[in-house]
């Protein structure tokens, strides 16, 4: 019986740098080794049936990371796990996986939103003045190149929760299909280069607010 499966995994050290095609590739070779029965495409050239809940940036640690499969024949979400880990460079983990239920969306058509973790290389003191003033700010207006071609755009409303804790940036900002802001969007503005960013979560909109994906 045909099912579909939401994978959670983490991409973090040197896999951070291999680009979203790549980081295809080592996923389709884990699920071939690893035999588990997914389903293939028809046609001239069959591929996997597999798709992201939303690319990670290169150079961005992934928490919690997405990836949804189609499934030939039922598998109990455990033994996917135990089936993938061997086969998974160093740096990366399947940390679980379920079933998607009957009627329920598509990860990538759920993401609204992102959290992210990022270290920074100034003081705590000036972190905090940064924060305020990024805070404090009506607008923020970036370049962003899309398909009718590079427009302005003004992203603070987009930066929907921000906090400082030492050295330590917290950011909730808009993903997805319909917005989806870099980390780098708000560091830039607030003239910040990071020693390290981390996606911690993909999350959904509810009448309360936020929660996480899986």
């Amino acid at each position: 019986m045909a099912s579909r499966m939401l994978i959670l995994f983490s991409k973090k050290g040197r896999m951070k740098y291999i680009g979203h095609l790549d980081l295809l590739k080592v996923l389709q070779r884990a699920v071939s080794r690893s035999k588990i029965p997914i389903s293939y495409s028809q046609g001239f050239n069959p591929h996997q049936q597999m798709s992201f809940a939303l690319p990670l940036p290169i150079g961005v640690d992934g928490e919690r990371e997405i990836v949804e499969i189609e499934l030939e024949a039922d598998l109990a979400p455990e033994d996917a796990v135990g089936a993938l880990n061997p086969h998974m460079p160093r740096g990366m983990e399947i940390l679980s996986a379920r079933r998607r239920a009957e009627g329920e969306k598509t990860p990538a058509s759920k993401v609204a939103a992102a959290d992210y973790a990022v270290e920074a290389d100034i003081s705590p003191e000036e972190l905090e003045l940064r924060l305020e003033g990024a805070l404090a700010r009506k607008e923020m207006k970036i370049l962003k190149k899309g398909k009718g071609g590079v427009k302005e755009i003004d992203i603070r409303p987009d930066l929907i929760e921000a906090s400082a804790c030492g050295n330590c940036l917290k950011l909730r900002l808009s993903a997805g299909s319909v917005k989806n802001i870099k980390a780098e969007d708000i560091l830039s503005e607030m003239n910040l280069k990071p020693k390290s960013i981390c996606r911690l979560e993909l999350l959904k909109k509810t009448e309360d607010g936020f929660e996480p994906i899986f």
